[in-house]
């Protein structure tokens, strides 16, 4: 009899332990996210037009690669969240809404005058901010939160 309670007793230590080690790696995570700025890229990462959105991702990974390896923003890292409309002002309003649902506190993108306005519509009421470096229309800017990067 004594075995078995020592036994039960055992188990019960070993799963506390493994549960405690769980939370703890949890809220080590936890704290690790808490240090970090999500920001979107929202483009075309397939589909048609899929090489001018990878050279979007690219471009900005690689500078978001240069601010991390010199320490980040107040110490904090730069994390990249791809999100891919396929310049599909259907999709675009679809992977709009995925990125409020995110952790990204500003957007660059989307590559074209239409997924810019139709990601537009959602980013007003929800935010985040965004901004492209390739949508032409002004129309894109009627929106507070919406900004571009185009030269005139």
């Amino acid at each position: 009899m004594f075995k078995i309670i020592r036994g039960i007793a055992i188990g019960f230590v070993v799963l506390a332990l493994l549960a405690g080690a769980y939370f703890g790696i949890q809220l080590w995570l936890r704290a690790q996210e808490e240090n970090t700025i999500y920001l979107a890229v929202a483009g075309p990462m397939s589909g048609v037009n899929q090489a001018y959105g990878e050279e979007m991702l690219r471009g900005v990974n690689l500078y978001v690669n240069e601010v991390n390896s010199r320490g980040g923003v107040d110490g904090k890292k730069v994390k990249v969240l791809a999100f891919d409309d396929q310049n599909d002002p259907e999709l675009v309003k679809i992977r709009a809404q995925e990125v409020v649902n995110s952790e990204a506190v500003i957007v660059i993108g989307h590559a074209y005058s239409s997924t810019s306005l139709a990601a537009g519509e959602i980013y007003r009421v929800a935010g985040p901010a965004a901004i492209s470096g390739s949508a032409t229309s002004d129309n894109v800017t009627e929106n507070p939160w919406y900004f571009r990067s185009v030269a005139n």
